[in-house]
Order: structure tokens, then C-alpha cells, then sequence
């Protein structure tokens, strides 16, 4: 069956077998389909038909075609010719609902290799928020989030290696960072730039943590140079010799200049 109302045809049906997934989408949570079963069962339908493309894979809508199943209810529907992955992703962009872990598992099951290192990384560090990891990736104390969300998001198999040594050392000094107040992404994203761009110590950056975390000043969210200035005077403690000290908020400055 067919509507046309002035701005667009779409169609109704009960043949929910006839929808299939598009590779890419994300998994609707349980909660999601939960309130919108409420919200119909409360106030009623106010249609709202889903967009499929003519293979039939839902660019748009997957949890109201889910709640719409589970109460036997119509299904109305748009097909978009020729929409796909790119269309799906970008109606989602503005939804908040959209988690960043969202869009790096969607680019991942469609076979984008950075995105399914950073899925990797993501799902055995658990503890770690992905920008972070993502962040640590690159080299940098913070990449930016639409990087990840519009799938330019790059990744070496050399970057995804070195990443995992990185963060199994962070790991260890976890229980330590969380002493710290504030902000533990900061520290964790420090630490590691830290590790890879000044061929400092390893046993000496775990022991100015470990010896030190709460004399460490409070992270606040963009207190990078702070907290590499603590890092550098609690390394630098009781070393006798100038050569083995390190100013790390120096060399992070002098690196920031650099690339700026």
C-alpha cells in the first residue's frame, strides 16, 4: 500500500522481513526502542516513515521500524534510490544519541582498517575513552572528534602496534593516574606523549606517577602543559646529572610551536 501527501510517497506494510540492516548502521540499544515504545504507547503514532534504500536497508529509522515490530503495528516507509553507508552516517551527525564508539564501529564493519585498528584498540583498553586512544594514535595530546566522525580518521599498522605497547604501560600505572584529581584522559594522554616524542625513562616516568600521583595539581580538561610541568619535577627529582633531566612542557611547547 501507497500515501502521497504533498510532499513525498511512501508506503506501509506488516512484512518486517522484508527490511534488512545496512552494513555500517550501528545496533539499536534496548533503551532507545524501550522509549519509543513508551512514547507511542503514551501519546500514540505520529507517522513517521523510515528511509530505505531499494536493496531495502534502513538509512534512517532503525529503532522506530524496531518498536513499531514489537508492538504489530505498520510500517511506513521512503525508498531513497541509491542511498547507503555515506547517507546514514551523515543523518546521524547532528543526533546526539550517536556515540563517538558509533561511528568508529560502523566505518569498522565495513571493512575501513584504521577504524577497525581503532574498534581493536578500543575493545581491549576499556578503560580508556576512544578519542583518547585515538588521540595517542596520531601522537598528539588531543585529536578532534569530527576526524573520527566523518571517517577520515587514519591509522598505520606501525601506529596501531606502537599504541598497544604504549597503552600496556599505561595500564600498569592506571591505578596510580586515577589518584590524581581531575581529568585522568589528560594524564593518560600526557603520559603517552610523553613516552613516544622525548625518549624519556619508562621505569622513571612509572616511578614519578606511581611515587607522586597525589601531590600531582588537579586536571582540569586542557591542562596538558600543567601536568607535564609536574611530570618534569617529579622525573627530574634527585637526578644529579643535568643531561638525564627533562623539561617535558617545554618540549611539548617547543613541538606545538613547531607544528603550528
Amino acid at each position: 500500500m501507497n500515501y502521497t501527501d504533498i510532499k513525498r510517497t511512501y508506503f506501509v506494510t506488516k512484512d518486517y522481513g522484508k527490511f534488512k540492516k545496512l552494513k555500517g548502521n550501528r545496533d539499536v540499544a534496548d533503551i532507545r526502542k524501550r522509549k519509543i515504545i513508551s512514547s507511542i504507547e503514551k501519546v500514540g503514532w505520529v507517522e513517521n516513515p523510515i528511509i530505505v534504500n531499494e536493496n531495502m536497508e534502513v538509512i534512517d529509522g532503525q529503532g522506530r521500524l524496531d518498536a513499531l515490530k514489537e508492538l504489530d503495528m505498520e510500517v511506513p516507509y521512503i525508498v531513497a534510490i541509491g542511498a547507503g553507508k555515506e547517507q546514514c552516517i551523515q543523518m546521524n551527525i547532528g543526533q546526539t544519541n550517536w556515540r563517538l564508539m558509533d561511528y568508529i564501529l560502523s566505518y569498522a564493519e565495513t571493512g575501513d582498517k584504521p577504524y577497525i585498528y581503532l574498534a581493536s584498540l578500543c575493545d581491549k583498553y576499556r578503560e580508556f575513552d576512544p578519542k583518547t586512544i585515538a588521540s595517542i594514535t596520531k601522537g598528539v595530546v588531543e585529536i578532534s572528534s569530527s576526524v573520527i566522525r566523518n571517517g577520515v580518521f587514519q591509522m598505520s599498522d606501525e601506529d596501531y602496534y606502537r599504541t598497544a605497547k604504549t597503552l600496556d604501560f599505561i595500564e600498569g600505572l592506571y591505578g596510580s593516574i586515577k589518584s590524581i584529581p581531575g581529568q585522568t584522559a589528560v594524564a593518560v594522554t600526557c603520559i603517552a606523549w610523553a613516552i613516544n616524542n622525548t625518549g624519556a625513562s619508562k621505569d622513571r616516568i612509572y616511578r614519578a606517577i606511581t611515587d607522586n600521583a597525589p601531590l600531582f595539581k588537579p586536571l582540569v580538561r586542557t591542562g596538558y602543559a600543567l601536568f607535564l610541568e609536574d611530570l618534569s619535577f617529579y622525573y627530574n627529582k634527585n637526578l644529579k646529572t643535568k643531561e638525564s633531566k627533562i623539561s617535558f612542557d617545554s618540549l611539548w611547547k617547543l613541538k606545538s610551536l613547531r607544528e603550528g
